[in-house]
């Protein structure tokens, strides 16, 4: 999730220029400004708490099977 994160917010950096124009008409309909701090750090840390709840759910109901029975199955 890190590496991920590093790669889109050097990857939203870089192609900043290409939709500045497009950002700016956003930015004066919906009132936000170009670099507001809640946003940048809020987006990665949105994603980075689905994707750890994306892996604990099915982690924790692993723990409820008996490791030598699922073994026994497969």
């Amino acid at each position: 999730m890190a590496v991920g994160s590093v790669l889109g917010a050097g990857g939203a950096f870089a192609l900043k220029r290409l939709f500045a124009a497009y950002s700016d008409l956003l930015a004066r309909n919906f009132g936000h400004r170009e670099n507001d701090p809640l946003l940048v750090a809020g987006a990665p840390l949105l994603l980075a708490g689905l994707g750890m709840l994306a892996c604990y759910l099915p982690a924790r109901r692993a723990t409820g099977i008996d490791p030598t029975a699922a073994l026994r199955e497969e």
